[in-house]
Order: structure tokens, then sequence, then C-alpha cells
């Protein structure tokens, strides 16, 4: 098993994340549902324009687990306004055939603003497998981002998740992250944490 940065816009393993992110956490996210197309666009998208960092776990040959973080969310739409043709026929294909969720669309548009905390970077998804869960891959996953996100000056990032997920707020708190805030998104609590790049690295070297 390897873990690598993935800075190549043409490795297949970033459509082996998106459906990963998918299997994993469309119950819970919702820009899973414009597809696996549309996803892997964002990804590909956020990396070119040198706003994303994204560490894949690859087990000889298939993804077992990937972090991606976002170096600004002020700039998480980039993507779409610069091209926003390629991400409309994605959009407007699924709210055609759900055209309640354009509620929630509006909610996902603003969510830069939701937090009070005027950290920028931010971890935005982590997946494990359900084979790798427990076994110490999530814990190198955001390590390893933590030292990525200070390699770029970074020296603090944040995180957000549903409330009332006892194991992932746990995982965060275990993490050395600290609560700052909660916020309501889609009729649903959900709390930021913080974490120091800084400390990271002097816990890692120590």
């Amino acid at each position: 098993m390897s873990i690598y940065i993935c800075n190549n816009v043409s490795d297949n393993n970033i459509n082996k994340a998106v459906l990963l992110h998918i299997e994993h956490l469309a119950y819970r996210s919702f820009i899973t549902i414009f597809g696996p197309k549309l996803l892997a666009d964002l990804y590909r998208d956020w990396i070119k324009l040198d706003n994303a960092i994204l560490i894949i776990s690859d087990d000889d040959g298939s993804v077992n687990g990937f972090v991606l973080g976002i170096k600004n969310k002020e700039l998480l739409f980039e993507p779409i306004k610069l091209n926003p043709f390629k991400y409309a026929k994605h959009i407007f294909k699924t709210l055609y055939k759900k055209p309640l969720l354009i509620k929630k669309l509006f909610e996902t548009l603003s969510y830069k603003g939701k937090s009070k905390s005027t950290v920028k970077a931010e971890l935005l998804v982590i997946v494990t497998d359900s084979n790798n869960r427990s076994k110490g891959l999530g814990t190198s996953l955001v390590n390893q981002l933590s030292r990525e996100f200070q390699k770029n000056d970074i020296a603090e990032y944040l995180v957000t998740v549903h409330s009332d997920m006892a194991k992932s707020n746990n995982f965060y708190l275990k993490n050395k992250m600290v609560y700052t805030d909660s916020f309501i998104l889609y009729g649903t609590k959900w709390n930021t944490y913080k974490k120091s790049t800084i400390q990271n690295d002097e816990n890692t070297m120590g």
C-alpha cells in the first residue's frame, strides 16, 4: 500500500476516489447527487487551479482511501464560474428530474460563508473503505494533509462534520482538532473543527 500526492489530472485513481466518495458518503454529501462525472471534473479542476491537495492511498491498484484538502474555500466554486457550461449540463439534468433540489443547490453555493471561522483552508473530503476503518489509515491521511498544508504556508485548516455522527466527531478530536462552532446546512447541524499544521509537525517530529 502506498500513499501519494495526486498532481496528475490524468491519473485514473481520481475516478476511483470519486466512486469511493459516492459509495461511502452519498447519504450525507449533496454534491454526489449530480453524478461521478461532475465530481471528477471538480476534483481535476481544483488540482489544475492549484487549490486542492488530493492524497490517495493505493493498495495494489485499488484506492482504499483518500483525503481532499482545499487551500482556499473562497475559491471552492471557481471551476464552475470559469467553465459554467461544462457543469451546467450535469446540474440542470439532475434539477430537471428533481426540481426541489434547487434549494439545496443554493445552500451549497453559500457553504463557504456558513462557519464563523476566518480560516480558509479546509479538509473537504476524507474516505476510507470499510476494510480500512479504525486501522490508522484515516489518521495517516490527515497527518499527510497537514504536512502538505504546512508546505504551502497554511498554518491551520478546518473540517466540518454532522454533529450527530459521533464516530466522525471523535475521530477529529482524537486527531487533535479543536471545536470552533456549528451551523445549519440542509436542515442539519454541522460542527466545525480546526487543526494546526504546526502542532501536527511538532507531534510528528516528537
